[in-house]
């Protein structure tokens, strides 16, 4: 039996996780899920973003599900668990999967996947006082070949067709060439069709020919703001999951934030954290369970469930059960 830890967070955060554990049930009853505390709420209640007692429960499981956290902006010693949980796993490529589900809110016809490194080969030293930070990035042929054979395993896994690795397209950068090079070595071998292009050449292969874009690597910030870029134009961010992980385990959270402002109204689409279970099922080894959640959630979509976000009516948890219905019975 698998393990997971279903963090809430912030915000909408308790809403939407609420949602993706009611599915979780309904699909499967071979994963232990154990809720542990973390966030600014959990901040303002003991003093710790992160809890000893939520780490422990982490190291026990596979996979965490979280929702998403509120970031102060007044507060300079509170810690962001979302990179404390990714240091403490050792988590290596950050992965989010982009999909036009709802084709009337999407300028573009798109199914592809925005893989970095979850690091972004930098490392932080901290010192003597929480306002001096020394950033040194060390691009090492070992780094990027590492990053860029994960890579290619997790689009062989996911019957990716293509593999494009998006950079600068500086001809004069020394460390340019090098990851170049060690993109097209880690490839070599694969079945699948590989390429390096320019930031700029891809973002208008995206806006002119995106059915041809299926798994991107590239590296910050140029891959968040591209992927981030593509869910506005296929609906926002309220669908779009994302993943960190490793070979065996990973941390799994939508891509939208905590919008406390939005907490409670019975208004917030669970689409992203839905994604993001289907995610993990499949990265678990639930791969029949995930697929059906995929396809219960175009499903919904199809027959006009849909909440206020996306111009529909429905509220949260009027859509998870919708889901869960079709789930049960997807005729």
């Amino acid at each position: 039996m698998k393990k997971i830890a279903v963090l809430s967070g912030d915000g909408v955060g308790p809403e939407v996780t609420t949602a993706a554990v009611s599915v979780l049930k309904a699909l499967t009853g071979d994963i232990d899920m154990i809720s542990a505390d973390c966030g600014y709420e959990c901040y303002k209640r003991t003093g710790e973003s992160l809890p000893v007692s939520t780490l422990e429960i982490i190291d026990e499981c596979d996979a965490v599900l979280m929702g998403g956290i509120t970031i102060p902006t007044d507060d300079r010693s509170f810690r962001n668990p979302i990179t404390e949980i990714e240091r403490r796993m050792r988590l290596e490529l950050n992965i989010r999967r982009i999909e036009s589900i709802i084709p009337e809110l999407s300028s573009i016809d798109i199914d592809a996947t925005f893989i970095r490194n979850a690091s972004d080969d930098v490392n932080v030293t901290e010192i003597n006082d929480i306002d001096s930070v020394d950033v040194t990035r060390s691009y090492l042929y070992s780094e990027m070949d590492r990053t860029f054979i994960a890579s290619r395993e997790y689009a062989e896994r996911n019957d990716s067709k293509t593999i494009l690795f998006a950079h600068e397209g500086d001809p004069a950068s020394e460390m340019e060439s090098m990851s170049i090079e060690s993109f097209h070595r880690c490839m070599d071998g694969t079945s699948i069709s590989s390429d390096d292009v320019s930031i700029p050449e891809l973002a208008s292969r995206i806006l002119t020919k995106p059915n041809t874009i299926d798994t991107v690597i590239s590296y910050n910030p140029f891959s968040d703001v591209l992927s981030e870029m593509v869910a506005k134009l296929t609906g926002g961010t309220y669908l779009v999951p994302c993943a960190t992980i490793n070979r065996t385990r990973g941390l799994f959270r939508p891509l939208h934030g905590s919008n406390p402002d939005l907490a409670g109204y019975n208004a917030t689409n669970p689409t992203a954290s839905l994604r993001c279970a289907a995610m993990m099922l499949d990265f678990l080894g639930y791969k029949d369970e995930g697929n059906k959640l995929w396809e219960a959630i175009r499903s919904a979509y199809k027959r006009g469930f849909r909440t206020p976000d996306v111009g529909g009516g429905t509220g949260t948890y009027g859509f998870i059960e919708q889901i869960v219905k079709i789930c049960e019975n997807p005729n």
